[in-house]
């Protein structure tokens, strides 16, 4: 009766070892678990003025409350996407059932010292990027005319144009680099013999050398004279007898812009302004450019899709931001040929490279990046 006793005991006391290990994780582990895996994506990031940059809150599926202690600095909306205004420092904070994550921003505004400069065959110049922290990106578009070292050190090596970028983040900054022979001042036979007859012929030879290397307006040429460092008159003369029609060489420069990437209307006419053609010169060149608006909108949507996963709904607001019409977005979501289940997979895919989300945390992730119900299911759904 004694020995009966005691093996009952030992069987209750087993029995409670073995709830206490098996029983209390169940109950637990797993809210300690989820509360101590939520985490923002940064705690601190730097941005340029006019950039944009999407925060996350990872590990809930609960509802995020974004705030900026400064909105003359940064914005954030309710989807964590900031925008940084102007220059300075700012604290983005998400809320989650009460606890707060933080993100310090740094805001800057990188300037390049020279936006287009001269130099003769041979000679070198440092183009410098000042207001940011950041590391620079220096590339020539012409390395045959200019070539430019990692701390941008430009090298002149045969006269034409090269445009050198320096790269910060996502922010492209560029100087115009013209390389030129040496002049010679002394007047040939058949030129005039005065001083001022050889300099105001010097000038219209420039003009007209740039003029057959690029598209230039009438204001962007009369700068380029400027910096060769020729007088007002000098380069009244130039522009006077040039020849040039401003509104061919508007055309020709949309046509040019046209070739190497996809616009849109209100994004053609921006560059146009950028490059100092007047209005009705840019009119003229849009009006007869021959650009297809809603073919550049289904070539941009096509480009987009190669280097992300989109949902349709994502898609037309990157080409709304592209600033392409309604109409042009509608006739490039339907002709750009994307699977939006297809996009939906692999944007799972892509999102499960970076982070272990359960079924439903991806389901919610799809949800919040645009995909439909239907979509976001046959992307979490086991395959095979």
């Amino acid at each position: 009766m004694k020995i009966k006793k005691i093996l009952l005991s030992l069987v209750i006391v087993l029995t409670l070892g073995l709830v206490s290990q098996i029983a209390i994780p169940e109950m637990f582990s797993s809210s300690v678990v989820q509360a101590a895996s939520v985490k923002i994506s940064k705690t601190k990031y730097t941005m340029n003025k006019g950039e944009n940059y999407k925060l996350k809150i990872k590990g809930t599926n609960k509802k995020v409350k974004w705030s900026s202690s400064n909105k003359k600095i940064a914005t954030v909306n309710s989807n964590g996407k900031v925008k940084a205004k102007k220059k300075g420092t700012v604290t983005i904070t998400a809320k989650v059932s009460g606890k707060k994550y933080k993100c310090k921003i740094k805001v800057e505004d990188p300037k390049i010292n020279k936006k287009s400069k001269t130099i003769t065959e041979g000679n070198t110049y440092k183009l410098k990027v000042t207001g940011t922290s950041q590391k620079v990106k220096w590339s020539s578009s012409n390395k045959k005319v200019a070539t430019v070292n990692k701390n941008g050190r430009v090298t002149a090596k045969t006269s034409g144009k090269a445009t050198i970028t320096a790269k910060i983040g996502s922010k492209k900054l560029k100087c115009q680099i013209t390389v030129k022979p040496i002049i010679n001042s002394v007047a040939t036979e058949g030129q005039p013999t005065t001083n001022d007859a050889v300099y105001e012929t010097n000038a219209l030879k420039a003009a007209k050398n740039y003029l057959r290397i690029l598209d230039f307006s009438k204001e962007s040429l009369r700068e380029q004279l400027k910096y060769e460092k020729f007088t007002d008159s000098e380069i009244e003369y130039a522009i006077k007898n040039c020849g040039t029609d401003w509104n061919q060489e508007a055309l020709d420069c949309a046509k040019n812009y046209l070739k190497i990437s996809d616009f849109s209307k209100e994004n053609l006419k921006g560059q146009l302004e950028y490059e100092k053609f007047t209005d009705n010169q840019i009119e003229y060149a849009i009006n007869n450019c021959g650009a297809n608006w809603k073919k550049e909108a289904v070539d941009c949507a096509k480009k987009y899709l190669v280097i992300s996963s989109f949902s349709e709904k994502s898609l037309r607001e990157q080409l709304k931001y592209e600033k392409f019409t309604n109409s042009e977005i509608d006739y490039a979501i339907k002709n750009c040929g994307a699977d939006w289940y297809q996009e939906a997979e692999e944007c799972a895919e892509n999102y499960l490279r970076i982070y272990p989300f359960s079924q439903e945390e991806l389901y919610e992730q799809l949800k919040y990046e645009g995909f439909t119900d239907s979509q976001a299911n046959y992307a979490v759904s086991p395959k095979g």
